[in-house]
């Protein structure tokens, strides 16, 4: 993106020129009418708008005081990029430094796309001190300069962010009515089918051990819980594992292919994190240990797809499931599984409607990151320093 933008009339300023950092605090929250506390875990990474926070009843030994208009910074582990805009009272973490714009030179709703740029970020980071959790501090980040358009060009370029940035949390605000509408809509059409016992219509397939030495050691995918997502969908990465095409060889009855279906057998984490999560193959790798293959001659390979991921099944899994401190699960755990199976005609009618559902959410995904990138792309271009 390129805004051909005239940067002659723009000085260079530091940060402690426009920006204060206040410490102004509240002894008596409820006697001041403030009701929210906002501590590191209610800023997402990212995302300007506060959509959580705690509550002054639950007890806070937090005093700092926040006002609408001012930009909040995480300055513990900066690297998670934690800024958001207040548009409300409360009281925030001593590890949240609030900003106040100097109105006659920053405008305040500029303010928080010049925290969220790369270029302080990368200041940020550069100061911070500390091996376990690193924290950048006020004296540091006054020094950061930047070139500062006058007052009337940040108005029209914070018109154009915030533009983008409420687009943004529009999308995001639809993903969660769109997962509550499809575990309603899923519920709702397996209600009223006769049931036949999981083990009775699917087989499972445990995948095979892979010696660990050889990770990295090939070209050839292995499939671990890690690169299986929510979305049904099997998405490699860069922790991804790749092993030599000669050990895949080997055990090519291991082997999966597009169209076929795997179940996670273990959680990876206390949470029960990816315990059951059913996807779908779109190419090869080789079945891990901690994954089993689905197949069925009883029911279609589209409709099980669809079946598996019901929050019916996903609870049925969180119930059976067993583990001290890692959960895990077994065939025997899931083979009693009531599984609705109505005739050949209705599978293939849920399966179609269950891709329309994907299609719905694949597209606001899609949309989110073209906003992100947008997003991205004017920081970089507003905020870069001259060559």
């Amino acid at each position: 993106m390129i805004l051909n933008m005239d940067k002659s009339s723009w000085k260079r300023v530091t940060f402690g020129d426009v920006v204060q950092n206040l410490n102004s605090t509240v002894r008596d929250a409820r006697a001041a009418g403030i009701d929210r506390v906002i501590a590191m875990e209610h800023l997402d990474p990212g995302k300007l708008k506060i959509s959580r926070w705690g509550s002054i009843e639950d007890g806070s030994t937090f005093t700092r005081r926040v006002k609408p208009g001012q930009t909040l910074f995480g300055k513990r582990r900066a690297y998670q990029r934690k800024a958001a805009f207040a548009d409300f009272d409360a009281i925030t973490s001593g590890d949240i430094l609030v900003f106040e714009a100097d109105a006659m030179q920053l405008l305040p709703e500029f303010l928080p796309f010049l925290v969220q740029s790369d270029g302080f970020y990368e200041h940020a980071l550069g100061t911070s001190a500390g091996s376990l959790s690193p924290r950048t501090n006020w004296r540091d980040l006054a020094d950061y300069e930047f070139s500062l358009p006058p007052l009337e060009e940040q108005r029209h370029l914070a018109r154009l962010f915030w533009a983008v940035e409420r687009h943004r949390c529009r999308l995001s605000d639809l993903v969660p009515l769109l997962t509550r509408g499809y575990d309603g809509w899923l519920v709702d059409r397996l209600s009223s089918f006769p049931t036949r016992l999981l083990g009775e219509v699917v087989e499972l397939q445990q995948g095979r051990p892979v010696p660990s030495e050889l990770y990295g050691k090939g070209d050839f995918p292995l499939l671990r819980p890690g690169d299986m997502r929510s979305s049904g969908r099997v998405e490699w990465s860069a922790s991804s594992v790749r092993i030599p095409q000669s050990f895949a060889d080997s055990y090519s009855s291991w082997i999966l292919r597009p169209g076929d279906l795997v179940i996670n057998m273990t959680a990876q984490s206390l949470e029960g994190r990816f315990l059951g999560r059913v996807c779908r193959m779109h190419d090869v790798a080789l079945l891990n240990q901690r994954i089993g293959r689905l197949s069925s001659r009883q029911v279609s390979k589209d409709y099980l797809f669809v079946a598996l991921r019901s929050p019916e099944f996903c609870e049925w899994v969180a119930r059976r499931s067993e583990g001290s401190k890692v959960q895990h699960m077994h065939w025997r755990h899931i083979e009693d599984y009531p599984l609705p199976c109505p005739d050949d005609a209705t599978q293939c009618m849920i399966a179609s409607e269950d891709e329309s559902w994907s299609v719905a959410s694949r597209a606001v995904e899609a949309e989110m990151a073209n906003a992100a990138r947008l997003q991205a792309r004017l920081s970089a271009e507003i905020f870069r320093r001259p060559a």
